[in-house]
């Protein structure tokens, strides 16, 4: 029986080529959308699988950080029976740094301070060395995999010397397996915590109130609230007058729920992988329509040989099944050809988000699931369908369609345009929020703005930088500072002045600045006056933005003069500068100080020059930077090119809804064609008729089309609030944002409606230039 069943099948779709083929396109690009946007959902849900480890995060008033004071970890380890293990790590300071091996320069971005019991917590596996004594000397350190051959090559680096920075330095005790992509610990080299502890000030000196370390913490997940209350006794304890709640997040979250300032990496968004979920079912679900109303365009076809199969004592069951296996083989060649699809995509979606991902076939369970849904739901409708028809009706040519089944069928097309318009009004307010983003003035010059980071200890020596950057004409004005004004990274909550708050703790962005800086990135001040050389005292001096006197609790008129205390270095306000962006536009302009350092006693605040030039200039900052520095490679690039990479994410969510809008439109023509096809097939004598009583080409195709866009009216009046609401959602996420206009409506309502037109027409056409003698012949 299954073997007649599939031979039937077999030849049926090798008999009707152009319709296997039209099912095989449509399936098979639906489905190798669905399984790339799965391959890529399941990564992002993939990330830290470790169900019994947290890390501890800080509330101070309405802003929360996923860092704390030095002494938590050991607080809790000693003071809280429920916790097994903790861990610390933090960054080095100014997001780099460079170790020497020999005579080459190498420059990190991802070297943390560690714990030893990091690598116990994380399971983190090393190639080579002793992981219970890997992090415990001040003078040893891990390198990844990928960093010991980039440093040693194919020679074992475990006993080697690096030189970190000047002066310190380290032997390599291990070998880390290279970080899998995903986790959010993205670290290239660990350094032992207990080497930054003979420095660090917070370490030293037990300060609870500077949060500076990501503390992670292992415990029984049954007693995470109760330790979470002990936890905030325990900071209440250690500092009456620093008021923080606290709060344990799961590892596994990190990834797609971390939205907090100061974070370890680029994380994630649930949201997005919410979004494409949705999206890849509704591709799926648009591939299975089209298959529906293609099955359902070639019934008039089919009737004869459902009349005749049940006269001669078919039971519907039996057709049902037939219909069914017909849908199987379509859907097999499509995952097939779907599979192929996937793998020529790959590489390209890969290279477009930015991802590793790859075909797991160990999942082939999930395969064979897609495989049966498929076939079932896009089989199912036509096989219920056409097995329902009566053999007399049928034989004696009289078996018409009811209400309800077309119904149905126009249902189904309404649904794959609404989807095609919501994906369309998606794509148009995403390009347009990301074009404003990319053209908005962020408060100051970006353009012509050529950055080099201050490698060595080339801070030190600024006048030779500047004679030498003075011998070329392409180069212009220049400022040096502690970073770039576009995703500052430097904080502190160790901001004091009169009248504070006693339980208020609000976090500065703190850059270090010269007298040119305001210049050179064209920035107003809004009262007081610059840092200049003429004022000794204005080492010890701050200039202020707009946001930072809403929380000083001052006005730009009076708040010149004012006493201020940064950390331990007190001064006086001198200057008030008007609000810009230093950081991406889902945030609000936080307050920000401007700290002056005209000399060489705190370099850390000279790590980058910015000059004035255009893209000629580029080779000659070059040879400056190759001269000074001949051990550093160097590290260069333009401000805006760095502010349009902070939107990445943006710019691939908008890659994404290109892609899958074209193709859910693409589908969807599939989908619309086979039913004005079947249409078209129903009313065969009717325009046989039409023709003789002498109507014209354009107006049968008139006449058929009318109806069509009937139904696009019908999916813009339902789209068109689905996708407002979906819009307003995603652009409440930015404190900076473009408006929602009526015309992205009625320029996806537009497309919709010309794309709809085109493939009807077609369809229309083909039917009305038929000669009407063979429409009539049976009559």
């Amino acid at each position: 029986m299954l073997r007649t069943l599939f031979k039937t099948a077999v030849r049926n779709l090798a008999r009707h080529r152009v319709f296997t083929l039209l099912n095989v396109v449509g399936l098979s690009t639906g489905l190798a959308c669905s399984l790339l946007i799965w391959l890529w959902v399941r990564h992002e849900l993939s990330f830290d699988r470790y169900p019994d480890v947290y890390r501890v995060t800080a509330r101070v008033l309405d802003q929360e950080y996923p860092l704390t004071g030095a002494p938590l970890a050991e607080a809790l380890k000693t003071q809280v029976p429920g916790v097994v293990e903790t861990a610390r790590i933090k960054g080095t300071f100014g997001g780099s740094t460079v170790f020497t091996v020999g005579n080459k320069y190498f420059e990190e971005k991802r070297a943390f301070f560690a714990d030893p019991s990091l690598l116990r917590m994380f399971s983190l596996p090393l190639v080579s060395g002793d992981p219970a004594t890997a992090l415990v000397a001040p003078d040893g350190l891990l390198l990844t995999e990928h960093i010991a051959k980039k440093y040693f090559g194919d020679k074992n680096p475990v006993g080697e010397t690096i030189r970190m920075g000047d002066k310190d330095v380290f032997k390599v005790t291990g070998v880390l397996k290279d970080m899998p992509s995903n986790t959010h610990l993205q670290v290239d080299i660990l350094l032992p915590m207990s080497f930054d502890a003979k420095t660090d000030g917070d370490i030293l000196n037990h300060h609870w109130d500077n949060l500076n370390f990501y503390t992670y913490v292992q415990l029984d997940p049954a007693k995470a609230p109760a330790l979470q209350r002990q936890i905030n006794q325990i900071y209440a304890e250690a500092d009456a007058s620093f008021k923080a709640d606290i709060a344990l997040q799961p590892v596994d979250r990190i990834h797609l729920y971390s939205t907090y300032p100061y974070d370890i990496t680029g994380h994630g968004d649930i949201r997005y992988v919410r979004i494409f979920s949705l999206v890849a079912l509704i591709i799926l679900l648009v591939a299975c329509i089209n298959f529906m109303n293609l099955a359902t365009a070639r019934s008039a076809r089919r009737a004869k040989e459902v009349g005749v199969r049940k006269v001669i004592g078919a039971p519907r069951w039996q057709l049902i099944a037939q219909f069914l296996g017909e849908s199987a083989v379509v859907t097999f060649l499509s995952l097939l050809a779907g599979l192929v699809l996937l793998f020529v995509a790959l590489p390209f979606f890969n290279d477009a988000l930015g991802t590793t991902l790859s075909v797991d076939f160990a999942y082939g369970w999930i395969l064979l699931g897609v495989f049966l849904l498929t076939a079932l739901v896009a089989g199912s409708y036509p096989a219920l369908f056409l097995s329902g028809f009566k053999p007399v009706k049928v034989l004696k040519g009289t078996a018409t369609p009811g209400q309800s089944s077309t119904l149905f069928r126009n249902g189904l097309v309404v649904f794959q345009f609404v989807v095609s318009i919501v994906l369309m009004v998606g794509t148009l307010v995403v390009y347009s929020q990301l074009r404003y983003i990319r053209e908005r003035d962020p408060g100051f010059n970006k353009t012509n703005l050529l950055y080099a980071r201050l490698k060595g200890d080339l801070g030190r020596h600024i006048d030779a930088l500047a004679a030498q950057m003075n011998t070329s004409p392409r180069l212009g004005k220049y400022t040096v500072v502690s970073e770039i004004p576009v995703n500052l990274s430097m904080g502190t909550a160790g901001v004091h002045w009169e009248g504070k708050d006693p339980n208020s703790l609000p976090m500065f962005s703190v850059m270090g600045v010269d007298t040119a800086t305001i210049d050179v990135f064209g920035m107003h001040l809004v009262s007081g006056r610059n840092f200049s050389t003429a004022y000794p005292t204005d080492s010890l001096n701050y200039i202020v933005n707009e946001s930072a006197l809403r929380v000083l609790g001052w006005d730009a008129r009076t708040a010149v003069g004012k006493p201020l205390q940064v950390w331990d270095n007190k001064g006086v306000v001198i200057g008030v500068i008007h609000d810009f962006n230093f950081k991406p536009v889902q945030s609000a302009v936080d307050p920000l100080i401007f700290k002056y350092n005209p000399g060489p006693k705190n370099d850390w605040l000279r790590r980058m020059v910015v000059v004035q030039t255009s893209p000629a200039g580029i080779g000659d900052l070059r040879a400056v930077m190759t001269r000074l520095n001949p051990n550093y490679d160097a590290d260069y690039g333009f401000v805006d090119q760095q502010l349009s990479a902070q939107y990445q994410a943006e710019q691939r969510l908008g890659f994404l809804f290109n892609t899958f809008a074209v193709l859910a439109i693409f589908i969807s023509c599939l989908g619309l064609g086979g039913l004005a096809a079947f249409t078209a097939e129903q009313r065969t004598k009717e325009i046989g008729i039409r023709k003789v009583l002498g109507a014209s080409v354009q107006g049968i195709v008139a006449l058929l089309s009318r109806g069509f866009l009937r139904l696009v009216g019908v999916s813009f009046a339902l789209a068109a609030p689905i996708a407002y609401y979906c819009m307003q959602r995603w652009l409440g996420d930015y404190a900076f944002r473009i408006q929602l206009s009526a015309w992205f409506f009625v320029a996806a309502g537009g497309a919709a409606v010309l794309i709809a037109l085109a493939t009807v027409s077609i369809q229309a056409a083909r039917a009305a230039i038929v000669n009407p003698v063979k429409s009539l012949k049976n009559e």
